[in-house]
């Protein structure tokens, strides 16, 4: 097992669970330790309100996870059943139901499946933690298992994590190992609980949650879900609660109170428990930090426990996952105390407001309380406080800012999907239309370097309810920032709109600058996933096929070519471990590919997508890791196409297919439409071995900014080569043209068309913007300029022969010599962005020149990162948003 972990989760509750699912799916490394061996299985919470609903639609299936569940209403009555408060929630905008009666079991299955899909999240159940030392760069947590109640010191291990949450309740040893203390709110009473299973059909009377505050004995009932009741009573002074929850006077006590009794009910439990109100000071130590009940308790009678636990495991991951990647210092997890504890707080008191008035004993002072309901002098309970301090929009421009935004049902392509599911992205901006027009190139590179999902309501994008487009009216807003907590960033009229992203970034501590040489050649904006590269493994031989393709498709370029990380790690660790490459791809495809196939049958869209993307990019760097063709690397392709036409069908008419004859055969595309009028289009093409929708990400970034494009298949790649036979020659260098024909023949992508070419593809958008001068722009990332000579080497020259269809190294280096871009040989008339890596192991900065004084148009040139690796793969967000705007920049200008 990998002892050395991004996060460590300790419990297993749902604060946990949610912790751990939220940072899982960003791709973080994550251990959980949970002394239990299993599930409890038992409900103990009751209610979840839409709000935790909709954290959890992101890490579970949330529809079964729901099934059982209905809405809630709480009514209070005193001890003559008169009522004094009816809390029935508002009106609902996040999907949900405000309140909801639920049963808690349902809801840790859904996550626990999901989070065991996640090769990423390692769940430790049936271990303890006895102890944990801070480093200056980590953790360690000492392990053990837990047997016969106790640690099995014997099997004691030591895991290392860079963070550690601990989510272990009440009785928190996480809390205890940091010595922090707790403040105590004064509340304290012992209640008998007892749950039970209906055996016919619930009475009407129960559907309701109902609070007797009778002064002789406080008592309450509620559903938990749609088939099981929850029944309460208050321990008078001087009861022994062992006695209490003996059966026989459980049952007495039903008989006598609801008059229900064994042919009604199967009781699952009876227990008691100490209703009290305490605070942590402080929630974190360190890189520890506490959430749930271990940061703070509250009595239950406002059912906002378990809710505050799953708000705090929303705010810790974002934050988490932005310092994880570099984004920020971990000086950010100094605001997640500071918007967490006064809500908590506020949360708390509420609570307690409540239960003095369910636990009053006193028969006159409960008179009273009675009086001042029945003539309304009782104020209403106020709403759930919003966020008043830390990563929002300061000074606020709205009433909204701090808290929860909407959540509407959306329509695309005739699918309807909850909202977050539809926009996307980590953090979601909602903008009034044409307000994307206005946002500067600067900006649209930090809304991709943020992951900033749109909503543009002037887009294809129906706003089915109008929730979105009545949030911007209450506001006076033109766009609506929301936190990936779905709190309020900020909102702001159009003219400030691309401000919001600045302020934002400027308080994770991203750089702004608009300075693109400096922004890129110095200080990259960004450290993604790319910023550490997967180094070849230890014990792995350097000379070993092995090796060698580890070095061809490090992390990096796995992530960004589309697979989900997690699936990256789990193949670079089996192949180190000596599976074969093309077998372990595949079965990481077709794991990725039923996951699809699961979630388009139940409906869910979004996840379907998702999961048809990670099984194409897995089964295309399995035809990758064959260098010549062969059956097994077409084989591998014909997967890899198959799966393309999955996700294009999920896609709907957005995405489709395109086949141009040409030579004996066609070459092959897949053009990708904006949701609006497209106003311009892009050929994209790769180099020997990854291909078409290999860049995907990339046809995003050009959808987002109105830009088609077409992930193109020319000679000497994908299926015309593996097909159709069709090899890159000197005679059909020019089959790249065809596909420029193509983007002017069809009215749906305006009348102006740019080039991008990545690898030994940027040889071929230069060829191609140099002899078609109906190329608008031009953008060639590490191509190769210089005349390449291949060398008679097992294994490096089998691509480039591939390309080419020989088995001769002569012949491959004669077409080669008529197809470089030396000096004075071509000329790039167009405006033509040259994009270079300073790590790059194929391509020098010699390559970079060349096509840069091809170039004749001003507005051409070069940007360079020190650190990037070939196609820059590691800083893929910046490298797309640069290039997107460029073309968006140029193609949108008039000739």
């Amino acid at each position: 097992m990998n002892e050395s972990f991004d996060v460590a989760v300790v419990g297993y509750g749902p604060t946990g669970m949610a912790a751990a699912g939220l940072l899982g799916r960003y791709g973080h490394r994550v251990v959980v330790i949970e002394r239990w061996a299993s599930l409890y299985g038992l409900p103990r919470f009751t209610h979840l309100d839409d709000e935790t609903l909709r954290t959890l639609q992101a890490i579970c299936d949330i529809d079964t996870a729901i099934a059982d569940s209905t809405p809630s209403h709480y009514r209070w009555v005193n001890g003559k059943d008169e009522v004094l408060l009816e809390l029935i929630p508002p009106p609902t905008r996040l999907c949900y139901p405000t309140a909801n009666s639920i049963y808690q079991p349902d809801i840790e299955d859904a996550l626990d499946t999901r989070l065991r899909e996640l090769p990423n999240v390692e769940i430790r159940q049936g271990w303890i933690l006895t102890d944990l030392r801070q480093g200056a760069d980590g953790v360690e947590l000492v392990v053990a298992p837990w047997r016969a109640r106790e640690a099995d010191e014997s099997g004691r291990t030591t895991l290392r994590a860079k963070y550690v949450i601990g989510a272990d309740g009440s009785n928190s040893l996480v809390r205890r190992k940091l010595g922090v203390q707790q403040i105590d709110r004064g509340f304290r009473e012992q209640w008998v609980n007892i749950d039970a299973e209906w055996l016919h059909e619930r009475p009407a009377e129960f559907d309701i949650a109902k609070q007797y505050c009778d002064p002789a004995r406080g008592h309450m009932y509620m559903g938990i879900g749609r088939r099981r009741q929850r029944f309460e009573f208050a321990v008078l002074d001087g009861e022994d609660p062992a006695e209490l929850t003996e059966p026989e006077h459980v049952w007495q006590w039903l008989a006598r109170t609801h008059g229900l009794g064994q042919s009604d009910l199967r009781i699952l439990r009876h227990v008691s428990y100490t209703f009290e109100g305490r605070q942590a000071v402080p929630w974190r130590r360190g890189r520890v930090l506490l959430a749930g009940d271990a940061a703070h308790v509250m009595p239950p009678y406002l059912g906002q426990g378990a809710c505050s636990g799953i708000r705090d495991a929303a705010n810790l991951s974002w934050k988490l996952h932005a310092i994880l990647t570099g984004r920020s210092d971990d000086g950010l997890l100094d605001t997640y105390q500071r918007e967490r504890s006064p809500h908590v707080g506020a949360l708390i008191g509420m609570a307690i407001e409540l239960g003095e008035i369910a636990n009053m004993r006193d028969a006159a002072a409960a008179e009273q309380r009675d009086a001042a309901f029945k003539a309304g002098l009782v104020p209403p309970p106020v709403a759930l406080p919003p966020l008043k301090d830390g990563i929002l929009q300061s000074p606020p421009a709205g009433p909204a800012v701090g808290r929860v935004a909407p959540q509407g049902w959306l329509v695309r392509n005739g699918r309807r999907e909850r909202g977050d599911e539809i926009i996307g992205g980590d953090f979601r901006l909602v903008l009034a239309p044409g307000v994307h027009d206005t946002f500067t190139p600067a900006q649209n590179r930090l809304r991709a370097l943020l992951d900033v999902g749109v909503l543009d309501l002037g887009g294809a994008i129906e706003d089915l309810d109008g929730v979105y487009g009545a949030f911007l009216k209450e506001q006076n807003a033109d766009a609506v920032l929301i936190r990936p907590d779905h709190i309020v960033f900020g909102v702001a009229s159009a003219s400030g709109a691309g401000e919001l992203l600045e302020q934002l970034a400027e308080m994770l501590g991203v750089p702004t600058t608009d300075g693109e040489s400096d922004a890129f050649s110095v200080h990259p904006l960004h450290r993604t996933w790319a910023s550490e590269p997967t180094p070849i493994p230890p014990g792995l031989d350097p000379g070993s096929r092995a090796a060698a393709l580890h070095r061809a498709m490090p992390f990096t370029r796995l992530v960004e070519n589309g697979m989900d990380p997690a699936d990256a790690r789990e193949l670079l660790r089996v192949t180190a471990d000596g599976a074969e490459w093309v077998s372990a791809a595949t079965e990481i495809g077709a794991r990725q590919l039923e996951r699809a196939e699961t979630a388009a049958r139940l409906g869910r869209t979004v996840t379907a997508l998702e999961a048809a993307r990670a099984a194409l990019a897995a089964f295309n760097f399995a035809q990758m890791s064959e260098d010549r063709d062969t059956d097994v690397k077409r084989a591998a392709y014909d997967r890899y196409l198959e799966a393309v036409r999955a996700y294009g069908r999920l896609r709907g008419p957005g995405f489709e297919e395109v086949r141009i004859p040409y030579a004996n055969g066609a070459l092959v595309g897949w053009l990708s439409l904006p949701d609006r009028r497209a106003d311009a289009a892009v050929a994209v093409w790769g180099g020997l071995n990854g291909w078409g929708a290999n860049y995907l990400a990339m046809a995003d970034a050009l959808n987002a900014r109105g830009i088609a494009c077409l992930l193109a298949e020319g000679p000497g790649q994908g299926a015309p080569r593996l097909h159709d036979g069709i090899h890159l020659r000197p005679d059909t260098i020019g089959g790249f043209s065809k596909f420029v024909d193509f983007l002017l023949d069809d009215p749906r992508v305006g009348d102006r068309v740019g080039v991008w070419g990545n690898s030994f593809g940027g040889l071929f958008a230069a060829h191609t913007a140099a002899r078609d001068d109906r190329v608008a722009a031009c953008v060639i990332v590490s191509g190769p300029a210089e005349k390449v000579i291949v060398r008679p080497v097992p294994g490096v020259a089998d691509s480039v022969l591939a390309l080419f269809g020989t088995d001769s190294v002569d012949e491959a280096n004669a077409y080669l010599d008529t197809l470089h871009f030396g000096e004075g040989r071509m000329a790039l008339t167009q405006p033509t962005l040259v994009l270079h890596g300073g790590h790059d192991p194929l391509q020098g900065p010699r390559s970079q020149e060349l096509f840069l004084a091809a170039t004749r148009d001003p507005r051409s040139s070069t940007v360079t990162w020190p650190d990037g690796e070939h196609v820059i793969y590691n800083h893929a967000a910046e490298r797309n948003a640069l290039v997107a705007d460029f073309f968006q920049e140029i193609l949108g200008q008039q000739s």
